[in-house]
């Protein structure tokens, strides 16, 4: 059942970058021969990254054994309020979690994963209005 979930969610992640691969393909053509074809370096290592993970998520949700695991304990509110600090934002974020147990995770995996879809949204801001 969870390996069946983690399959929808890995496809619904590989939709999006499909398209932001796409896009980026198209902008390099405009931005061919200048300092800016560099940004789309970046976008695409950041898609790249990505599929990365999810093939490793789905390797995991097949079960497959050949895949290193750092499993512990992590406590998902401190996690996250920990993860929340080390992200400069121009506003103030507030966290509230209902979830106040730990849980059993591969720690640096997730991490991992948490730290790219944060920062990813605040790269391509930044690559897209430096873009114009």
């Amino acid at each position: 059942m969870i390996g069946a979930a983690s399959t929808g969610i890995v496809h619904d992640i590989e939709n999006p970058l499909s398209g932001i691969l796409g896009f980026t393909r198209l902008l390099e053509v405009g931005l061919d021969g200048t300092d800016k074809i560099d940004y789309c370096l970046e976008i695409k290592k950041g898609v790249s990254r990505i599929r990365k993970m999810t093939a490793e998520i789905l390797a995991i949700a097949s079960g497959r054994e050949d895949i290193p695991l750092e499993i512990g304990e992590v406590n998902l509110e401190k996690f996250f309020s920990g993860l929340v600090t080390q992200i400069p934002l121009n506003s103030d974020v507030a966290l509230n979690l209902d979830y106040k147990e730990s849980i059993a995770i591969d720690k640096a995996k997730f991490r991992r994963v948490i730290r790219m879809l944060l920062r990813m949204p605040m790269r391509l801001c930044k690559i897209l209005s430096m873009a114009g």
